[in-house]
C-alpha cells in the first residue's frame, strides 16, 4: 500500500471525542488514536473527503491499531456523492466485513485451547490491522467507512491509523530465499556486582525479501518512491 490518497483527504463523520478527534488517524503514531464518543454505528464512521486536485486511486485499506471486537465487522463505500445516500454513485461496496481474520491454523493447538472462531489476538505483537485488497482498483472522490461494533465493552471504539490507497505487486514475484524472523529489542546485561539485569520490551516479526527482477520502470518508479515514503 504505497500511493496513499487518504492521508491528503479531510476526515468527517462520526462523532469523536475532542481529546481523541478523528484527525487522529492521518499521524504516523498509531498509538495517538482517534476514539468515538460511544461504540453504536452512527457514531463509529467516518467520511474522507479525497479531494479533486487528482483522481484517486483505491485498491487497498489499512485500520491499525483498532479495538473492534473479534465480533466486530467493518464495511467501505468509495462514491462520488458526499453522503452517500445514493447507491447508484457507489464505485465500490464491499458490504460487512469481519475486521479480524482467522489466525490460527486447525489443529495447530490442543482441543480445547484452539479458539473456535480461528482468532489469535496474540498473533499481532505489533498492534492489530485490517487489510482488505481489491482485485481492481477503483477512483472515488468519497471514501465512507463504517464500523460496526456496538457490542463493544468498552463502550466506544479507538484505532491509530487508516490508509486507503493503491496496492503494488510487481511482475515479478520476490526472489527465493526470503526469511522471516523475531526481533527481540529487549535489553540483558550484567552489573559490576555480576547481577543480571533484564529490560523486557515486545517483541515484532521482521520479514526480508528481495526483488532481483524488477523492471527499470518499476525500480525506479514504484519501488524507489515505496523507498522515499
Amino acid at each position: 500500500l504505497w500511493d496513499k490518497p487518504s492521508d491528503r483527504g479531510t476526515l468527517s463523520g462520526g462523532s469523536w471525542q475532542a481529546g481523541l478527534p478523528l484527525v487522529n488517524l492521518h499521524g504516523q503514531d498509531v498509538q495517538r488514536v482517534a476514539r468515538s464518543t460511544s461504540a453504536s454505528t452512527a457514531h463509529t464512521r467516518f467520511r474522507v473527503d479525497l479531494g479533486t486536485a487528482r483522481p484517486a486511486l483505491l485498491s487497498m485499506f489499512a485500520l491499525l491499531n483498532h479495538t473492534i471486537t473479534a465480533a466486530g465487522q467493518w464495511r467501505i463505500v468509495a462514491t462520488s456523492d458526499a453522503s452517500d445516500a445514493d447507491p447508484g454513485a457507489r464505485g465500490l461496496d464491499t458490504g460487512l466485513m469481519d475486521v479480524w481474520v482467522p489466525t490460527a491454523m486447525f489443529g495447530a493447538q490442543p482441543w480445547g485451547v484452539l479458539p473456535w472462531d480461528g482468532i489469535d489476538e496474540t498473533a499481532y505483537p505489533s498492534g492489530t490491522v485490517a487489510f482488505p485488497l481489491l482485485p481492481a482498483p477503483v477512483v472515488a472522490r468519497y471514501l465512507w467507512v463504517y464500523i460496526e461494533d456496538a457490542a463493544n465493552p468498552a463502550g466506544f471504539v479507538q484505532a491509530g491509523r487508516f490508509l486507503a490507497g493503491q496496492a503494488w505487486s510487481p511482475q515479478v514475484n520476490a526472489s527465493y530465499g526470503a526469511s522471516i524472523r523475531w526481533v527481540d529489542p529487549g535489553e540483558a546485561r550484567r552489573t559490576r556486582g555480576g547481577r543480571r539485569v533484564v529490560k523486557t520490551a515486545p517483541r515484532y516479526r521482521q520479514f526480508e525479501m528481495q526483488f532481483e527482477a524488477l523492471s527499470e520502470a518499476e525500480a525506479m518508479g514504484i519501488a524507489f518512491e515505496v523507498s522515499r515514503q
